[in-house]
């Protein structure tokens, strides 16, 4: 079945942690399949925490585990994961790489749809995609 969870990737918190150079609180072992908003988030999703506006909403949250930025209290259950980090956007951004899974492949070339002003000069084995736009030179 087109969209099933078992089609999407998985990782571990720890993996996570791991991976972003965090600092884990609570389980290691919870298995997180995306990330979502702190009020939006279910089981199984990992959310962001960059302010003391969301950390208050933290509690609510049905989030298996959040991304924590440096100087933030956040108060820890024991059921779901923490990852502390120095700097939450950057560990975002790393987490969103996680998830967008491999870069799909393009052929080289320029699609039909783009638009290529003359004077570009096109290297070797360029790819241009779908509606993109290059300008003089």
């Amino acid at each position: 079945m087109e969209g099933d969870l078992t089609d999407l990737p998985s990782f571990s918190t720890q993996e996570i942690c791991r991976r972003i150079g965090g600092r884990l609180q609570g389980p290691g072992d919870l298995a997180i399949h995306g990330l979502e908003t702190v009020g939006g988030a279910g089981p199984g999703k990992i959310t962001f925490i960059g302010d003391e506006h969301h950390s208050r909403l933290w509690p609510a949250s049905l989030a298996s585990a959040a991304l924590v930025g440096a100087g933030l209290r956040v108060q820890a259950d024991g059921a779901r994961a923490l990852i502390h980090v120095e700097d939450a956007d950057l560990a975002l951004a790393a987490v969103l790489e996680l998830f967008a899974g491999p870069k799909p492949a393009v052929e080289p070339g320029v699609h039909r749809t783009a638009v290529v002003d003359p004077t570009c000069q096109l290297g070797e084995q360029v790819s241009i995609g779908p509606h993109c736009f290059l300008g003089p030179h």
